[in-house]
C-alpha cells in the first residue's frame, strides 16, 4: 500500500517481481532514460501517481502523490506521454497473428500514441495461409487522459477505422 507523500523508488536493477513499500523492481529498462525530475508517472492504469524527484543510474526516486495498492505486473505510463516503449509488444503481435488465424472480427490496440501504432499491427496479422478477415474491425482504446493519442485522436481514429 502506497500513501500520499511517501518516498518510493522504481529500480530497473531489481528483479521485476521484487519490491516492498519503499521500492519495486521495474522490467521497463529504459525508464531511467525516459524520465526526469518533475515528471509524473502513473501506475496501475493511473490509480497511483508518482512525482519523479531524481534519476540515478537504474533508480528513479519518486514521491507518491496519489496512493493506492500496487501489485506485480502493473502498467506504467508517463503523464503527457514520452515513454519510448512500443505500443505493441512482441507478445501483442503474436496474439494478433493468432487472432488472424481464428478469423477474429474485432481487435483493439490499447493506448496507441499515433496512427502508426495502429498501422504496425495489421501487416503482421496476415499469415500467408490465413488472410485477414476482410470485415475485421480495428479499434483504438485511449481511455487515459495521459494518452498522447487523445491529442491525436482524429489520426488514431482514422487509422482504426481503415486498418484491416
Amino acid at each position: 500500500e502506497l500513501h500520499d507523500g511517501q518516498p518510493f523508488a522504481l529500480d530497473t536493477a531489481l528483479a521485476a517481481n521484487a519490491g516492498n513499500d519503499r521500492e519495486v523492481g521495474c522490467a521497463y529498462v529504459a525508464l531511467p532514460q525516459d524520465v526526469k525530475p518533475g515528471d509524473t508517472l502513473l501506475l496501475n492504469d493511473g490509480a497511483i501517481a508518482l512525482r519523479v524527484d531524481a534519476v540515478t543510474g537504474t533508480r528513479v526516486a519518486c514521491t507518491v502523490t496519489q496512493g493506492g495498492t500496487l501489485s506485480n505486473r502493473k502498467g506504467i505510463n508517463k503523464l503527457g506521454g514520452g515513454l519510448s516503449a512500443p505500443a505493441l509488444t512482441d507478445e501483442d503481435l503474436a496474439n494478433i497473428r493468432l487472432a488472424a488465424q481464428w478469423n477474429a472480427d474485432f481487435l483493439a490496440v490499447s493506448f496507441p500514441r499515433t496512427a502508426e501504432d495502429i498501422h504496425m499491427a495489421p501487416p503482421s496479422s496476415k499469415p500467408p495461409t490465413s488472410p485477414w478477415s476482410p470485415g475485421a474491425i480495428w479499434a483504438s482504446k485511449s481511455a487515459k487522459p495521459s494518452c498522447p493519442a487523445c491529442r491525436n485522436a482524429s489520426s488514431a481514429c482514422r487509422a482504426s477505422s481503415t486498418a484491416q
